[in-house]
């Protein structure tokens, strides 16, 4: 009984004592992505200019609504006055007209969501070689996104060593048209 005791109290003791130690040797950090893109002057600048872009297209889609709303309103007030066959003539037109701008906004939305992720992923090619040449030169054994982890030591998070190298090589990023 007293040997049976003994070997868990080693047991124990070297769990201790070998586990520390181990866990020691690995160097942690930690990277918050989202905080990168906010804080990226290459990235905004990009998104200042795709929301001028959008206020742009914005203004004709508004101009074709207004059209649509016009024609709505007519084929309404045209209800009694003009015959059956000119008024399905009408709300067909309508009707294609409606799908069209449908299709356009379709199309707009596809423009945006593909500069965004083309360019995001400029962004983050980059942030990948920085956070590989400062994991080589910090001796980083480990680097964990702010998905992989609750919660970390601000002495770990290499995000802000990110930024600075992002905003110092400024990386142009480009609305691409289709």
């Amino acid at each position: 009984m007293k040997k049976i005791l003994f070997n868990k109290k080693l047991v124990i003791f070297l769990i201790f004592i070998i586990f520390p130690t181990y866990l020691s040797a690995i160097n942690v950090g930690t990277i918050n992505i989202a905080y990168i893109l906010e804080e990226s002057k290459s990235y905004n600048d990009f998104l200042d200019e795709l929301a001028k872009k959008k206020l742009e297209l914005q203004k004709t889609l508004d101009t074709k609504e207004k059209e649509l709303t016009k024609l709505k309103q007519e084929i309404d007030n045209s209800r009694l006055i003009i015959n059956e066959d000119e008024l399905n003539l009408m709300i067909s037109n309508y009707n294609d007209q409606l799908k069209v701008l449908d299709q356009e906004v379709k199309k707009i939305n596809n423009f945006f969501s593909k500069n965004i992720e083309i360019n995001k992923n400029i962004i983050i090619k980059q942030i990948i070689s920085y956070i590989e040449n400062i994991s080589i030169n910090s001796n980083i054994d480990i680097i964990l996104t702010e998905e992989q982890y609750f919660m970390s030591s601000k002495k770990i998070d290499i995000s802000n060593q990110i930024i600075s190298l992002l905003n110092d090589n400024i990386i142009q990023l480009k609305i691409i048209d289709e």
